[in-house]
């Protein structure tokens, strides 16, 4: 089923996808480089490190302001701190840059903290672990969670970590049990964790997507990509949407596509990348819904120091409360309509089978066949809702 269901939304993506806006921006004003690190800051977009064009790893850092949408000089990490591969992210209104290789190929532990009020960074204390390259992480609440990695010695890493952020402190939470991967990405959305898998052990970039509950400190086989398998992505919150862009396969070169996952329809739906050539290990953020990347290296091959922002990948008027959810989903007799309003259902040309007003309660739904729908609800306190439902006949 969840494969039915993405080539079917590959098909519709004019109905379903809003229009998305991509916008060039001021280049990233330190040396091109690819395999950068940062993060977002309050209206502060940081990047910095990586590799450079004469494959040197730097330590650098350039802010830029999301407000006016203009580049500065920020504070580069301390001397003999250079690395690529590294993982940004932010807790509250503190960046960290975690492991990655430094000088003389050195796989790294080291755990750093930016203040934006200092402008200073501080070392904190390592992950008790060996180091390692291209480590996925995402936060819930104040804490981090690490998972995965490459080095020279082990090659790729399936142990997983656990950083508190106000204790300064690790704990282990024990062993992906699925592929050990590196050059993934994750991210959390309403204290769930979320990963987009990359490069295995045997070098196969992979399918699998993964969710995490770090309440019982499980994971779970979370989707199939929609596109083909890729590393160097990063993935992406926007709003309750999951979103990935770009990326690199051997077999197929660089990527210039972007995917939005809406976890309460389990669907994707693509869309066009910029108009410019794609590209892998480049800086990732969202701020005010709008998604940011900036360095990167092209499939020219080049470094490169563009910077581009995307608006319209999620619909701010969609609501997320509960008691404003049409189900259940999958349906066979009825609906649940949860507010008096307008409803259309569609057929997955989006063509309209049924256009009508309804109030609140149960609507009958005998008269459809099994198959999948797009079911549009509107009422008049601009509520506008778009979801894809499986309809599974009746006896």
């Amino acid at each position: 089923m969840i494969k039915r269901t993405l080539v079917l939304l590959l098909l519709l993506k004019s109905v379903l996808s809003p229009a998305q806006n991509w916008t060039s921006l001021p280049d990233f004003p330190g040396s091109a480089r690819d395999d950068a690190s940062g993060f977002i800051l309050g209206n502060n977009f940081y990047a910095g490190a990586g590799l450079d064009g004469g494959f040197n790893a730097t330590r650098d850092f350039y802010v830029f302001d999301l407000v006016n949408e203009t580049w500065s000089t920020g504070t580069s990490m301390p001397v003999g701190m250079e690395r690529q591969y590294a993982s940004g992210f932010s807790v509250g209104n503190l960046g960290y840059i975690f492991g990655g290789i430094g000088p003389g190929s050195t796989y790294l532990n080291d755990l750093w903290k930016f203040d934006p009020g200092t402008s200073s960074w501080t070392s904190l204390t390592p992950m008790p672990a060996a180091g390692r390259r291209g480590t996925s992480v995402f936060v819930i609440g104040n804490e981090v969670y690490f998972t995965g990695g490459h080095n020279s010695t082990q090659g790729t890493l399936s142990d997983t970590w656990k950083y508190n952020t106000i204790t300064d402190s690790w704990t282990s939470t024990g062993t992906f049990p699925f592929s050990s991967f590196w050059r993934g990405s994750g991210c959390a959305i309403n204290g769930t964790g979320y990963l987009l898998s990359g490069i295995d052990s045997a070098n196969h970039y992979i399918e699998e997507m993964y969710s995490y509950n770090p309440t019982t400190n499980t994971w779970t086989l979370f989707q199939q990509m929609p596109a083909i398998a890729r590393g160097y992505c990063p993935l992406l919150a926007v709003g309750n949407e999951l979103c990935f862009y770009g990326g690199y396969n051997p077999a197929q070169g660089y990527f210039n596509d972007i995917f939005r996952y809406d976890i309460q329809l389990n669907a994707f739906v693509p869309y066009a990348g910029p108009p410019a050539l794609g590209r892998r290990g480049f800086v990732a953020g969202v701020w005010n819904n709008t998604i940011y990347i900036t360095t990167g290296l092209l499939s020219t091959p080049a470094r490169t120091a563009e910077t581009w922002k995307v608006n319209g990948i999620v619909s701010l008027t969609e609501p997320s409360s509960a008691d404003q959810k049409i189900y259940p989903n999958p349906f066979s007799e009825y609906l649940t309509i949860p507010l008096d309003g307008e409803l259309e259902i569609l057929d997955l040309t989006g063509r309209k089978i049924l256009g009508t007003s309804v109030t609140a309660g149960k609507f009958n739904t005998t008269f459809l066949p099994q198959g999948m729908y797009l079911i549009r609800f509107t009422n008049d306190q601009s509520m506008v809702k778009t979801e894809l439902f499986f309809c599974s006949g009746t006896e």
